[in-house]
């Protein structure tokens, strides 16, 4: 662990990242691999992030048009997908840079149609709404005939290019088994409507429906491109880290500032919701819900203090988390401790402060704001 003179910070290895794209597109074989890095790379840095995975990556998908144009400063060609919403007064410049743009919903293409400068294309991708009913072309009762019209109305628009077509599972990743069946359900919906408008003739482009969790659970669902963001990170249960053999690529760092000892009966932080049982070492930590984390972690939250696991103590701060290191020996004040990482013989994944949190793993690192710098190393590029 490096030590940098900071409050708290978030260190990255470049190396275990481009080491983790090289895992999952061995993986996934011949099929093509979309690198998922909206939400500024889940909180890793998209000015940095897309460079370093680029060699095994044949499109990128971003949330945004400003993370694609984000993707294009580092002077990377690949193809980009926006999977959300783009401005009207962004539709010439994501032209430009050649940005395929999703179909939000049918009236959302045929609205852009009109905005496509003359003698230009903008490439999309269709998007079939099969059951998460959030974005994309929608049918009542999922019926093919009304899916079908729809992206054919998007096929004969004169501005609009299309390039590929895809769906996103709800539910890939649970094991219960009428989210099974749902999946599979999604699946040959899309199929199927993509079966029908390539019998009608239409060039359709590149197909895709698996996420991150699918390649794993649904191999046989792949088509010609899967979507992966998560497994970069090291994010995902043991099982599926020793699967594709990633690793984790980072640590999430937080600085002890002081260290006392309080009597049995005293109260730690708000609403006094932890009470001494007998003498007790506090540290505080200068990392709190400011920097990302939830201010009711605590009630199991652990964190490492010197190679050993330390309870976290009353509500967390918005800048600052107690925790108890009455049983470790030597905890000074300017010493590191880890949120997230290993240290010592104890590593502390990312899933287990997500299920503390009741969020998933992407979210507990997304969320992670710039007050906590991002220290990168083996950096190759």
């Amino acid at each position: 662990m490096g030590s940098y003179n900071n409050r708290n910070y978030m260190e990255v290895d470049l190396k275990k990242i481009k080491q983790n794209a090289f895992q999952i597109k061995k993986y996934i074989g011949t099929t093509k691999l979309m690198s998922v890095v909206k939400t500024d790379a889940y909180g890793f840095g998209i000015d940095t992030i897309p460079k370093h995975i680029e060699l095994y990556s044949d499109w990128f998908a971003v949330a945004t048009s400003e993370e694609a144009l984000a993707i294009r400063e580092q002077n990377i060609q690949k193809p980009i997908l926006v999977l959300g919403y783009v401005m009207d007064s962004q539709i010439s410049e994501m032209i430009q840079n050649n940005v395929t743009l999703t179909t939000v919903s049918l009236a959302y293409v045929e609205h852009l149609n009109e905005l496509v400068p003359e003698g230009k294309k903008l490439d999309v991708h269709i998007k079939i709404d099969t059951g998460m009913n959030r974005i994309g072309l929608y049918s009542k009762n999922h019926d093919l005939v009304r899916f079908v019209e729809q992206a054919e109305k998007i096929l004969a628009l004169k501005n609009i290019n299309v390039t590929g077509i895809y769906t996103h599972f709800a539910a890939a990743g649970s094991t219960k088994d009428e989210d099974i069946e749902f999946t599979k359900h999604q699946y040959h919906t899309f199929k199927s409507v993509v079966q029908q408008l390539e019998a009608l003739g239409y060039e359709l482009g590149v197909r895709h429906c698996s996420n991150s969790d699918a390649i794993l659970n649904y191999p046989e669902f792949n088509m010609d491109m899967v979507r992966v963001g998560k497994f970069f990170f090291g994010f995902g249960q043991d099982a599926a880290i020793k699967e594709l053999g990633t690793t984790l690529p980072f640590k999430l760092v937080g600085r002890v500032i002081r260290v006392k000892e309080i009597s049995k009966g005293e109260t730690v932080s708000y609403d006094r919701a932890f009470t001494a049982e007998k003498l007790t070492k506090i540290a505080t930590i200068s990392i709190g819900f400011g920097d990302g984390l939830r201010k009711n972690m605590y009630k199991e939250l652990e964190i490492i203090v010197n190679g050993k696991r330390a309870h976290v103590t009353g509500k967390i701060n918005m800048d600052f988390m107690m925790v108890d290191v009455t049983d470790i020996s030597d905890v000074n004040e300017g010493d590191y401790a880890l949120i997230i990482g290993t240290g010592g013989s104890e590593t502390i994944m990312p899933y287990e402060v997500a299920r503390i949190a009741e969020a998933s793993t992407p979210e507990i690192i997304s969320v992670v704001n710039k007050r906590v710098p991002r220290f990168y190393i083996n950096d190759d590029e």
